[in-house]
């Protein structure tokens, strides 16, 4: 039996599911969910959103929406 794991006073989930294994380079990416956190910082209207600065300015941010999609998702 293990102790359970906690860090700053919280406690760590136990996650017995295999890492997934992303392709980069120069090698592979091994990432477990319980070890793996997702920081977004600093999402800024002027930059990211239609009728923001950016595409005020004529900048194409079409691409920007399927991103917040999946940071909302997230």
């Amino acid at each position: 039996m293990t102790a359970p794991v906690s860090i700053a006073g919280v406690d760590l989930p136990l996650d017995d599911q295999p890492a997934r294994v992303l392709p980069a380079r120069p090698e592979a990416l091994r990432m477990k969910r319980c070890e793996t956190a997702l920081v977004v910082v600093d999402m800024q209207n002027a930059y990211a959103s239609l009728g923001g600065y950016l595409d005020l300015a004529g900048f194409d941010v079409s691409s920007t929406g399927p991103v917040i999609a999946n940071i909302k998702r997230a």
